[in-house]
């Protein structure tokens, strides 16, 4: 599956977002105290499982860009020009599945038609 992780100090609009692939999922919902254990911050894993719920533990691997100033592939653009550290907030996508517009459309047409 497919990433993308946007800093929360940059602008997704500008500079797109950092690709990567989830390399791991976990097989059940993590509480808020195995998330402040993970992340070291009590408040930011309050703020996320205010937020999310259930909150699922993902990891992934980003994709190293040697030719960017971040050292990151990013989805447009050389990115910005700053580093991205540990400890820096992000926003997350993951891209789940993907599926062409027509696959969702032929099986209506099949039923209209009553083409099987």
């Amino acid at each position: 599956m497919k990433i993308y992780v946007t800093p929360d100090t940059v602008r997704r609009e500008k500079f797109g977002s950092i690709i990567g692939t989830v390399s791991e999922v976990s097989p059940f919902p993590i509480t808020q105290q195995g998330a402040t254990k993970l992340i070291g911050n009590s408040t930011i894993a309050e703020n996320l499982a205010s937020k999310v719920r259930p909150v699922i533990e993902i990891h992934g691997k980003l994709q190293a860009d040697s030719s960017t100033p971040s050292g990151y592939a990013w989805s447009s653009s050389q990115g910005p020009s700053l580093t991205v550290t540990s400890g820096t907030t992000v926003t997350v996508q993951v891209t789940i599945e993907e599926q062409t517009p027509i696959t969702l459309v032929l099986p209506i047409l099949r039923q209209l038609s009553g083409i099987y």
